[in-house]
C-alpha cells in the first residue's frame, strides 16, 4: 500500500508513481502484508528553469531631492506610475538554487545585464534573488550611476507562467540617495494588470506581446513610460 502524507504537494498511484501536485514536503511511504516498511521524503519545487520574456510594471518609484534634478518624480500604483521596465530573465535550477541573469531590452542604451545572486526558492515555492550592481551612464544627462535589483518575489504555480514583484535600487558617487523602482510582473504591457511572464518555448521568442519603440520614451531611470 502507497500513501502520501501531504496530497496537496504529491499524489501516489497503487503501483508507485509519485505526482508533484505544488510545491511543498511530502512523505511517500509503502507497507507491504509481511509487515514490512519503508518511506521518503521529497521535496516538490517549481519550474524556474528557462529563458522568461516580460515587463516589469512600475507600481511605485521613490526618487531623493538630488535624483528630481534628472526629470523623474515619485509616483504610486499603476495608473499613476504608468512604466514599464522590459527585461529577460535566463534562469538555471538545481533544485532550491537558481542562477543566471537578468537584462533590460530597451532598444537604446541604457541596457543592463544582471547577474543573479543569491537565488533560493523557499519551501512554498517563492523564488527569492537579489543581483549584482553594475554600472551605466545615461546619454542624456551624463551622469554616472549603478543599478542592481535589490528585491525580487516570484512564484511559477501555474507551469509555464511567473508571477512575482520586484525592486530595482540605483545610486551615483555625485547623488545622493537611492531611488527605487518597484513593480510586478505582467507579459503582455497592460499597464494595470500583473498577470505574470510566460516562458518562451525553446528559450526563443515570447509569448507576450510588447509596445513599439515608438512609444517609449527614456526616462533617467531606463523606465519606458507611455505618453
Amino acid at each position: 500500500v502507497w500513501e502520501s502524507d501531504a496530497l496537496a504537494v504529491a499524489t501516489v498511484s497503487s503501483s508507485g508513481l509519485v505526482t508533484a501536485v505544488s510545491a511543498g514536503e511530502a512523505t511517500i511511504s509503502a507497507a507491504v502484508p509481511s509487515g514490512g516498511r519503508g518511506s521518503l521524503r521529497i521535496r516538490v519545487f517549481p519550474a524556474f528553469h528557462g529563458h522568461w520574456e516580460g515587463d516589469l510594471n512600475v507600481t511605485s518609484i521613490t526618487v531623493p531631492p538630488d535624483w528630481q534634478a534628472l526629470g523623474e518624480e515619485d509616483c504610486n500604483g499603476l495608473p499613476d506610475c504608468a512604466s514599464w521596465i522590459p527585461l529577460t530573465a535566463d534562469f538555471t535550477q538545481d533544485g532550491a538554487t537558481v542562477t543566471g541573469s537578468l537584462r533590460s531590452t530597451f532598444n537604446a542604451p541604457p541596457n543592463y545585464e544582471w547577474t543573479v545572486r543569491s537565488g533560493t526558492v523557499s519551501i512554498d515555492g517563492t523564488l527569492s534573488l537579489t543581483t549584482d550592481e553594475i554600472a551605466y551612464r545615461l546619454p542624456v544627462h551624463a551622469v554616472e550611476s549603478r543599478t542592481r535589483v535589490v528585491s525580487w518575489e516570484s512564484r511559477a504555480d501555474t507551469p509555464g507562467v511567473m508571477t512575482g514583484t520586484a525592486a530595482v535600487q540605483y545610486s551615483s558617487d555625485t547623488l545622493s540617495g537611492n531611488p527605487v523602482v518597484e513593480g510586478c510582473l505582467e507579459a503582455d504591457n497592460i499597464i494595470r494588470e500583473c498577470s505574470g511572464w510566460r516562458r518562451s518555448a525553446g528559450g526563443v521568442g515570447s509569448n507576450g506581446r510588447f509596445v513599439n519603440a515608438d512609444m517609449r520614451r527614456e526616462l533617467p531611470f531606463g523606465a519606458g513610460r507611455a505618453r
